[in-house]
């Protein structure tokens, strides 16, 4: 590459979803060590499966629930959804409160991790989250679910999600209601 090109393809990938790493190396070391990688990866992690216009799902949560985060973005990218994730897809250097405002506008759904935790939260970031979700669901027309709220504990729902059918997670491993929920909305949007 010429340096201009290189800048040019660089910028390219910063400004997309492709995580991108340079590296200063023979290409015949970088090939022999891609796949050494490759070959200790797990069957699981080489082949995820995509569902057929997979929707994207931000994960809204407080952060002291960052694990139960964690494991549904992981229960959700092993389905075949996109979701998205503050600890999984914000790159570094990235202004993460311009690109988590960004995301907000172009994802799917929006789902919000309702718990004791959340609400503690008087003041912090992810009410910033849960008002802009609540801006964009307005967008919508009745009937399409943007928000989801999501009990992961017996507290009840916030204020805010009153008008909302939430769907119970207090046990980790129904998460299959949430799948179900995303999965019929996004077949009555694309009616």
């Amino acid at each position: 590459f010429d340096v201009e090109q290189l800048r040019d393809t660089i910028y390219f990938f910063s400004e997309s979803d492709y995580k991108i790493r340079i590296c200063n190396a023979e290409l015949s070391g970088f090939a022999k060590g891609l796949k050494e990688r490759y070959q200790k990866m797990s069957p699981a992690t080489v082949s995820k499966p995509q569902l057929r216009d997979a929707p994207t799902v931000f994960i809204c949560h407080a952060s002291e629930d960052k694990e139960y985060a964690a494991r549904l973005y992981a229960q959700m990218e092993a389905k075949g959804f996109k979701p998205w994730l503050d600890k999984e897809s914000l790159r570094g250097g990235v202004l993460w409160d311009n690109q988590i405002r960004k995301t907000i506008e172009e994802v799917d759904y929006m789902v919000v991790l309702n718990s004791k935790a959340l609400w503690g939260k008087n003041i912090g970031y992810v009410n910033k989250e849960i008002n802009a979700a609540l801006d964009r669901q307005q967008q919508f027309r009745r009937g399409i679910s943007f928000i989801i709220p999501v009990q992961i504990d017996d507290t009840r729902l916030l204020e805010d999600f009153k008008p909302f059918q939430a769907v119970d997670l207090t046990d980790p491993n129904n998460t299959d209601k949430l799948f179900t929920a995303i999965s019929r909305d996004q077949q009555l949007r694309m009616r």
